[in-house]
């Protein structure tokens, strides 16, 4: 059993999504395959965008479904080609790590920043991953600590973890340990194995919940009343 979580179970009461999304959602994050494949099929069929990125996803996994990721990346283009932000950081995660096609920094880039700007958490996330790493973007401690910012204050658990990580023990200065910890308790607050670790490790004695595995697995209820995200360089790579 996957233990996952909605990530933003409140947006369903704005009912932006069809209710097949949003019960296919919840059906996958309660490992419920089946289910989640026929209900979002039904939507992506037709044309909802947050159907097609997450059916994508079960084609990617080979949840309720057999592996297939030329369709996960047809159907992650069809939803970022309607300016869905996840479907644009799908298609950028797609290329960055080329499971089942060529990898592309380039289109990584491009659909990470257009996820970014957009406001994605994810997207903001994974963009900061590049740049931390200096991987088709120049590396620039500001800038990835920035993104990572960004998303955690979306409520990303990754990127509270990253930024956390970055200002408590990373190599890049300034540090930061009061500020570390308190993102890096929250990402383990929210079930993130590595940050619960760490904060043990650093004497963190209060009560946190079961770890998940992979927090970043989850599906989620597209939100739309997040701000632009701010990125110095995404101009020359979306222009």
């Amino acid at each position: 059993m996957l233990a996952l979580s909605l990530v933003a179970a409140g947006d369903a009461a704005a009912q932006y999504p069809p209710a097949a999304v949003i019960a296919g959602i919840e059906a996958y994050n309660r490992a419920d395959f089946a289910t989640a494949f026929r209900l979002l099929k039904s939507a992506a069929d037709a044309g909802d965008s947050d159907g097609q990125v997450n059916l994508g996803y079960l084609y990617a996994r080979g949840h309720g479904v057999k592996e297939n990721q030329r369709e996960a990346l047809r159907l992650y283009l069809l939803s970022a080609r309607q300016n869905n932000p996840e479907g644009m950081n799908a298609v950028g995660y797609k290329y960055w790590f080329g499971t089942g096609i060529d990898p592309d920094i380039k289109q990584a880039v491009h659909w990470f920043c257009r996820a970014a700007v957009s406001g994605d958490p994810r997207g903001l996330n994974n963009l900061g991953i590049l740049h931390s790493r200096g991987q088709g973007v120049p590396r620039d401690v500001e800038e990835f600590r920035s993104l990572w910012r960004q998303s955690a204050e979306r409520g990303n658990p990754q990127a509270m973890h990253n930024l956390g990580q970055s200002l408590v023990a990373g190599p890049d200065q300034p540090l930061d340990r009061e500020e570390g910890m308190h993102w890096l308790i929250k990402s383990a607050q929210l079930g993130n194995s590595s940050a619960q670790q760490m904060v043990r490790q650093m004497g963190y004695s209060g009560e946190l919940p079961r770890p998940i595995v992979d927090t970043g697995l989850a599906m989620r209820v597209i939100r739309t009343d997040l701000p632009p995200g701010k990125s110095r360089y995404c101009g020359a790579f979306v222009s």
